[in-house]
């Protein structure tokens, strides 16, 4: 029985087009689910009875049974015959009811699964979790109470201030800026978390598996995505980090993933966050790190 890889996501990111280029080197067959199209190009059929369910796409009809490993990438939202998107009606609704059957199949090997993407929308949880996995992390205030804000604010000299759900950039904010922190609190609707800003260098960490792959990122913005000219260095991470990180995978359910940490000048390692479909084409290119070719490995291994 040829084995199937199936990717979710778009063929226009660099990521998928970069792992679709190493899994083209191994024998199994490679199929992109572009979940757009969900009802027009591709579709899945399913009998309860029997349990068993079939995904019709490119012309081809592929067994869920056949289905060896799935790799999350992106989820896109649906769109309809005009090209509007659904994602408040009930065929949205109906559409993810079915597109469930496929995402819950236990037999499949996830990286990662639709349970682990959505611990990742609690990020409240993950630092929970990671502190339960003894990793240090920031003194932290989460919530949307003004005077537990201000309290917080006033606490530190320095403060890193993040969306509760993730998707936006972080920023620093003074505790003596205080138009800023009215303007933040005076905003308690909207809930924010606020951390101890950690004086230091960025850290990255991708897992895959067993695997570890990290690097230093230097860069004078607080969040260095923002910053076009990040310099990377290689970074070894110690084993008894690199373990606690596999244990809060573990606790998460978690195959493959980037941990962001910061690094003060004490040689503390403190965790920031865990993502389970992270981008990595970019620090592939300045690293030469092999991840990939590693992620193309494990997605067809049989172990």
């Amino acid at each position: 029985m040829l084995h199937t890889v199936l990717i979710l996501g778009a063929i226009k990111t660099s990521e998928v087009q970069h792992l679709m280029s190493h899994l083209s080197q191994h024998t199994h067959r490679i199929l992109l689910l572009d979940t757009r199209c969900f009802g027009s190009d591709n579709f899945i059929s399913w009998d309860p009875v029997t349990a068993q369910g079939y995904l019709h796409i490119h012309n081809e009809d592929i067994a869920f049974s056949q289905i060896h490993s799935v790799f999350w990438d992106h989820l896109y939202p649906f769109t309809s015959n005009n090209g509007d998107t659904t994602a408040s009606s009930q065929k949205h609704n109906d559409k993810y009811s079915l597109l469930e059957v496929l995402l819950l199949q236990p037999h499949i090997r996830w990286f990662n699964s639709v349970a682990v993407i959505r611990s990742h929308k609690c990020k409240p949880w993950q630092l929970a979790a990671a502190a339960q996995c003894e990793l240090l992390i920031p003194e932290t205030c989460i919530g949307n109470h003004p005077d537990q804000l201000r309290l917080f604010l006033h606490k530190h000299t320095q403060v890193a201030v993040k969306p509760v759900h993730g998707g936006r950039f972080t920023y620093r904010l003074n505790h003596n800026d205080q138009h800023a922190i009215d303007a933040l609190c005076d905003g308690y609707d909207e809930p924010k978390t606020l951390q101890q800003y950690i004086g230091g260098t960025n850290i990255r960490s991708y897992f895959i598996d067993n695997y570890c792959f990290s690097g230093e990122l230097q860069s004078a913005y607080v969040d260095f995505r923002e910053d076009l000219y990040t310099r990377y260095l290689p970074h070894m991470l110690p084993d008894q980090q690199a373990q606690r990180a596999r244990n809060l995978m573990q606790k998460l359910g978690m195959r493959w993933g980037a941990i962001d940490w910061r690094l003060d000048e004490y040689g503390r390692y403190y965790f920031l966050e865990i993502n389970p479909a992270p981008r990595f084409e970019y620090f592939e290119a300045m690293s030469q790190l092999p991840i990939a070719a590693t992620l193309s490995r494990r997605l067809c291994s049989m172990a």
